[in-house]
């Protein structure tokens, strides 16, 4: 697996998966309300890298 199907692996559970986010709840809620962003930024991170790769 390349780093970038990781990342973008990654990245989808962090936004998409409600098991993430009450697991994280318990713990803190502000990385629990976080963690999404911080998935779609790194889903836009990549896309612009994989934009500059194929130019």
């Amino acid at each position: 697996m390349t780093s970038a199907k990781l990342n973008f692996t990654i990245a989808t559970a962090a936004i998409f998966s409600p098991a993430w986010l009450d697991i994280l709840n318990e713990s803190s809620q502000i990385v629990a309300a976080l963690m999404p962003f911080f998935g779609l930024a790194l889903v836009i991170l990549q896309i612009v890298k994989l934009g500059r790769n194929g130019k």
